[in-house]
């Protein structure tokens, strides 16, 4: 019996493994030079999807292992996405699927076969995908049976914002995100949504702008040590006040990152013990809502229960507890309190260089980061 797999993501990977085990013949197809899906593709790759740079895994190893090949124990308990490939890849390696998998394989149609109603089998068309001036290949193969595992993120959708498309600045989605290192640290993102990827992206601009600002400390107090024994004590004050109002003109000082959401946010940390780090694992939507009380007292053990969340912007998980977005993130609680990420209302409207939020408020910005939202199909 032949199998076509179209996908060679974890999905992909792991039903060619299946299909090998049950005697079947497997033949996946993937679009891209790379097997392991968004952990291995480029940014820029047209229609694929891919992780961002700095990605760590929200859930712990023991949960994001396959089960049948636990990750090594010198793994750390969080994977950055350059190990979590190398691990995906040692899996193939591991079982010999690499020899099943053709790249640079476009899947252009699947239909029935005309004998369908006898023989139950599908005609795959297949595009074989060259270097750029060399001739495409176009093939129909016949099989038995087709899985499709193309996985859920393949087809970015932005949200519909009045006056999006007049606004001067980068509109991107979290799927083109690859690093800060593409953003100006003095120039003000608006990211829209307070899921995964917009905590995600939210700090990760604020580790760039962080480290740029202890530069700039490290510079001026530098200058002013080499001549602060022929200053007086009210010319060294001087010289710091200067200095302090040189990152405030240079935008260091002011919040760089604003996430608008249209509710609260509930955010855990990963810097919690095993047992913790496997029930959070299976903290999903329904079982937050089937078990809210729960949910809301690991979130306040976690951030503390004298944290304000109103004050902060957010809206209060105590007054809906576990029906607000779920993420987790280490870091945004701490860039929240020192003012480097600043929580809005929703975006009512954009104009040419900002946008006019629920409240009234209107907020000059550069750039806008939709997160992760994808159409379903």
């Amino acid at each position: 019996m032949k199998v076509a797999i179209v996908g060679a993501g974890l999905a992909g990977l792991v039903s060619i493994k299946s299909c090998k085990e049950e005697g079947l013949e497997a033949t996946c197809f993937e679009l891209t030079p790379y097997i392991g899906g968004l952990w291995a593709a480029r940014r820029g790759d047209a229609g694929v999807s891919a992780v961002y740079d700095h990605l760590i895994t929200n859930f712990n190893k023991e949960m994001m292992s396959f089960s049948d090949y636990p990750m090594p124990a010198h793994y750390p308990t969080y994977l950055p996405k350059k190990m979590f490939h190398d691990y995906v890849m040692s899996y193939c390696e591991r079982f010999d699927l690499e020899k099943d998998i053709k790249l640079q394989h476009k899947v252009t149609n699947i239909q029935q076969s005309e004998d369908y109603s006898e023989s139950g089998c599908w005609d795959v068309t297949v595009t074989r995908l060259f270097p750029v001036g060399c001739e495409t290949v176009e093939e129909t193969m016949r099989f038995d049976a087709v899985m499709i595992c193309v996985g859920a993120y393949a087809y970015p959708h932005m949200p519909e914002i009045p006056g999006l498309q007049r606004f001067k600045g980068r509109v991107l989605h979290s799927q083109d995100y690859t690093n800060s290192s593409e953003f100006d640290a003095r120039e003000r993102v608006l990211v829209v949504g307070n899921s995964h990827s917009g905590c995600d992206i939210a700090t990760d601009l604020c580790h760039r702008l962080s480290k740029r600002e202890k530069v700039m400390d490290q510079v001026s107090n530098h200058m002013i040590a080499q001549i602060s024994d022929s200053l007086t004590e009210e010319e060294r004050t001087a010289a710091h006040f200067i200095a302090h109002s040189t990152k405030q003109v240079l935008g260091v000082e002011k919040p760089p990152v604003y996430m608008s959401s249209r509710s609260g946010v509930d955010i855990l940390k990963r810097n919690y013990g095993k047992p913790v780090g496997l029930s959070v694992s299976f903290a999903t939507d329904d079982l937050r809502l089937c078990f809210p009380s729960l949910f809301q007292r690991l979130l306040r053990w976690q951030v503390g229960s004298g944290f304000d969340f109103k004050k902060y912007g957010l809206n209060s998980p105590i007054t809906k507890p576990g029906r607000s977005p779920f993420a987790i993130n280490d870091d945004f609680y701490d860039y929240l309190m020192k003012g480097m990420v600043k929580a809005v209302p929703e975006v009512l409207e954009v104009s040419d260089n900002s946008v006019t939020l629920s409240g009234g408020e209107e907020l000059e910005i550069r750039h806008t980061l939709a997160d992760g939202l994808y159409r379903s199909y």
